[in-house]
């Protein structure tokens, strides 16, 4: 599904003729209909709302059209479903929202973000409601100002722009469509008018280069990269009240003080704003001395004809995502395991050597050149001919991985024994090293 927003003329009268010429080429060059002339609440101008189907869009989101006071719950189909369309009241002045107590409706994509149910004014508020995530990165760039923005229920009768800025329904509809939204996580996105339309395949590009692009900020954010800023736009971004160059500053250090960095990602959704994109996800962040996990935003806008991030929310939540990740490891986790393997059924010290932390424990061998030594001691009197592991499990460690196998191990000339072993390795430069080594006897059958 797509949300298209354009600049549509109230006061003045464009030709349509060259509107849909300019529109046409907004559409061609940038896959997002810009905003055609600066949009400030009460020029005349409003914001109309253009939905589709389009790649990497949410499952299910909401849409709130100003000028029908009309409210959807829409479900991401080929055609797009519109699963509940009910009637709302928004904000007694016409418009967008600029400043706190303006009494106009924010336009543009927001996210509902916690559900209230107690303390709220029956008549009012219907008993529930869910606040926004007003202002978002972009109101505040845009120098937007007010807070209090929620989708609330009603308890009187519901009477067409009768609200302070909110969005309100009838309280049973909205307490009716709770098994669709995720906290954090949908999509309401609210304009002047609201059309529907096919597939837009300039849109469906724009989300698939997003998507990539998040893939990519990810794996330079891990890699603790130098390119990870390159991402960012350095003259508009904010984070946390702070400018790029302050957030650089902050970044850098961690970059510094840890000596690894996970980033686990899926389920990437991209929506369109006004003249922004949002993509958004659930995330997990793992380093030797923290780990968290949510659903991260990124705002993107063009700079000279790339997308940059201009602002960021993190909405700290509970996901469960340590098997996923987990499970993503694993194939690389089993490649480095066999690689290790073979260096030592290959006696190649080189390669076996850096499978090793510098104070990699083994046993009662303490560094990697101590290990190092007892191995050369080892090959040199009888080398290794066959090394096996079986049985082999895999699990999350505070530094990182553990991974327990049975081994079985055949020297040269003969000697032999079989094993426990469970090895803690640390992701290391794209692969793993060794930090501990713990082998015990088993008894032969």
């Amino acid at each position: 599904m797509v949300l298209i927003i354009s600049a549509r003329v109230g006061i003045l009268n464009m030709c349509p003729t060259l509107y849909d010429f300019l529109r046409s080429i907004a559409v061609s060059c940038l896959g997002l209909l810009l905003p055609l002339l600066l949009l400030h609440p009460g020029t005349g101008y409003c914001q109309s709302l253009h939905i589709a189907t389009y790649a990497h869009s949410p499952e299910y989101f909401l849409a709130v059209n100003k000028a029908e006071q009309a409210f959807y719950l829409l479900e991401k189909r080929s055609p797009l479903q519109v699963l509940r369309e009910y009637s709302c009241s928004t904000g007694d002045k016409k418009g967008d929202k600029a400043i706190e107590g303006d009494e106009r409706t924010p336009e543009g994509v927001y996210f509902l973000e916690r559900r209230l149910n107690g303390g709220l004014n029956e008549s009012l508020y219907g008993g529930v409601a869910y606040t926004l995530n007003y202002p978002n990165p972009i109101d505040r760039l845009e120098g937007k100002t007010g807070y209090g923005i929620w989708l609330h229920g009603r308890g009187k009768a519901l009477v067409p722009r009768d609200t302070k800025g909110c969005i309100a329904l009838q309280t049973p509809k909205l307490r009716g469509i709770a098994d669709y939204i995720q906290l954090g996580e949908t999509p309401i996105i609210i304009g002047s008018s609201v059309e529907f339309s096919q597939k837009n395949d300039a849109l469906d590009q724009t989300a698939t280069a997003l998507h990539e692009l998040v893939q990519q900020w990810a794996e330079a954010w891990q890699s603790r990269s130098e390119r990870f800023f390159s991402f960012y736009h350095h003259e508009r971004f904010v984070s946390e009240s702070s400018g790029f160059e302050a957030f650089r500053s902050r970044k850098k250090r961690l970059f510094d003080q840890y000596s690894w960095i996970e980033i686990f990602i899926r389920d990437v959704r991209a929506i369109p704003g006004p003249d922004y994109w949002v993509t958004y996800f659930p995330q997990l962040f793992r380093s030797p001395s923290f780990s968290s996990q949510g659903i991260k935003r990124l705002y993107w806008q063009l700079n000279g004809g790339q997308w940059r991030i201009v602002g960021s929310e993190w909405i700290d939540k509970p996901l469960h995502l340590e098997e996923e990740y987990l499970d993503a490891r694993r194939p690389k986790l089993r490649e480095w395991l066999q690689a290790w393997r073979s260096s030592w059924e290959r006696a190649d010290m080189e390669a076996y050597r850096a499978c090793y932390h510098p104070e990699a424990q083994q046993n009662d061998r303490a560094g990697r050149d101590r290990i190092v030594r007892f191995k050369q001691k080892v090959w040199s009197e009888e080398p290794p001919q066959r090394i096996s592991l079986e049985d082999v499990s895999m699990r999350l460690h505070a530094n990182g991985f553990a991974i327990r196998f049975e081994q079985s191990y055949r020297g040269e000339g003969g000697y032999e024994d079989r094993g426990r072993k469970t090895l803690v390795v640390e992701p290391f430069r794209g692969r793993y090293r060794i930090l501990s080594e713990q082998w015990t006897a088993l008894s032969a059958s």
